[in-house]
């Protein structure tokens, strides 16, 4: 950073009166034609006035954001990705300097944890229009993750499943597997909790998607438990092995039932890849430490964190005053649990 002595020596002008010219000095006689060569240099060599300097210095208030999520602890020991999710979120915080604390559920109603005003809200997962108008009394300034209850009003993020279902598909295509099995669980729209509304999971819709358009697809094939869950992976893989005609490939639609599926495959003398590829989806830590490393759709945790706060901040300042709804793509994470049949 540039000094008033180096402004004076290129200028040609005092340390002084450049002090004084920086500082707007009204009472100052001198040359507009002086005056906007000093602007000019001290623009040049990126000067910044003491006053600004102790005004940038002055310690920033740290943000305070809540969050909440809607999965139950059974539910998140049972498939990880949001509580991964949330320590990412964590992470993001403590890296930007925000204060995050939690809100939770108390007989059907939200509370904080501290006795502080939230700046700003995090929701993570699929909450009914009842819970939003709720936690909407907590502060109007919400994103939702994994949900986009309305679009009009709030920001959101989604991840593109669609997206990298498709790329898994044509990796295993491109493998020669014609023979494709999806092992799935019951979701809730993304776009809300009506109990009218038809749940639509992308992942779902692309692998039916690609199968039909290659004329590929069986009913046997495609298992829907009721959760997604390492032990419905694993029944569900029993019940795909008792078919007279198995499939090569498997894709689970998270890296929990493919974990389960697994277990069941190993119990059976069935070897991952040389007998039945294997696809999970999310790229859960776990995933590339599994006997064989998963081959899984990825998830970028990272990039929804930051995005979180981006928007978040977005709002606050008032960089913008219209809701925005970000998407973040999935893509193909491939390790050794697949393999080319020809």
């Amino acid at each position: 950073m540039a000094t008033l002595k180096d402004i004076a020596k290129t200028t040609g002008v005092s340390p002084a009166a450049v002090s004084r010219i920086l500082n707007h000095d009204s009472t100052m006689s001198v040359s507009t034609k002086t005056k906007i060569k000093v602007l000019e240099k001290a623009e040049e060599l990126e000067y910044i006035t003491l006053k600004a300097r102790k005004k940038n210095n002055k310690p920033k208030q740290r943000l305070n954001f809540a969050i909440v999520d809607w999965y139950s602890e059974t539910a998140l020991v049972e498939d990880p990705y949001y509580l991964y999710l949330q320590t990412a979120i964590t992470k993001e915080a403590s890296k930007q300097g925000i204060n995050l604390f939690s809100v939770i559920s108390i007989d059907g109603k939200y509370k904080c944890t501290v006795d502080t005003k939230p700046d700003g809200l995090i929701a993570i997962g699929r909450f009914n229009a009842k819970q939003v108008e709720l936690l909407r009394e907590i502060t109007p300034i919400i994103v939702f993750i994994d949900s986009s209850p309305d679009a009009t009003i709030y920001d959101s993020i989604l991840v593109n499943t669609n997206l990298g279902t498709k790329k898994a598909l044509e990796r295993l295509y491109e493998y020669g597997h014609r023979k494709i099995a999806y092992i799935g669980g019951n979701v809730i729209s993304e776009y809300g909790t009506d109990p009218e509304e038809e749940p639509s999971d992308q992942r779902l819709i692309a692998y039916k998607g690609f199968m039909n358009h290659h004329k590929l697809f069986v009913d046997n094939y495609l298992l829907i438990g009721d959760k997604h869950t390492y032990q419905n992976g694993f029944i569900q893989c029993e019940n795909l092995l008792n078919l007279k005609d198995r499939p090569t490939a498997i894709i689970c639609a998270n890296d929990t039932m493919a974990t389960g599926v697994l277990a069941q495959l190993k119990i059976k003398g069935i070897k991952v890849p040389e007998d039945i590829s294997l696809v999970g989806f999310n790229d859960l830590p776990s995933a590339k430490f599994m006997n064989p490393p998963l081959t899984t759709v990825k998830i970028s945790m990272t990039a929804i964190a930051e995005n979180t706060f981006e928007l978040l901040k977005g709002r606050i300042n008032k960089v913008y005053d219209y809701p925005r709804n970000i998407e973040i793509p999935s893509y193909l994470k491939v390790r050794q649990s697949i393999k080319k049949l020809f």
